[in-house]
């Protein structure tokens, strides 16, 4: 197993069931991961640990994934983004993240 300390820390983002599976995954391979299930829960846990990566999906309770990703770079400014979505069309580029 690697060296935990040098696996970035993750904050997964989404439904609970969808946040416990990856949890339990990612942790049995040894990463840190940390979730939130709704917006608010995200930005609060981002403040305090500012997450190396981002697993969330584009529709959130109390706020919409984009809008999320931005509160979190407010934290994080180097922070990368794994998006996950049930939307059969989305076609994302950096211009819809203000960057």
């Amino acid at each position: 197993m690697p060296d935990p300390s040098t696996l970035p820390r993750l904050l997964v983002i989404d439904e609970r069931s969808m946040c416990e599976m990856l949890c339990f995954t990612l942790t049995e391979k040894g990463y840190t991961v940390m979730s939130a299930t709704t917006a608010q829960e995200a930005l609060e846990r981002s403040r305090h640990e500012a997450p190396d990566l981002v697993i969330f999906d584009l529709k959130l309770p109390g706020g919409e994934g984009l809008g999320i990703l931005r509160g979190i770079k407010k934290f994080a400014a180097d922070v990368v983004a794994i998006v996950v979505t049930d939307r059969k069309s989305t076609r994302l580029n950096s211009s819809h993240l203000g960057i």
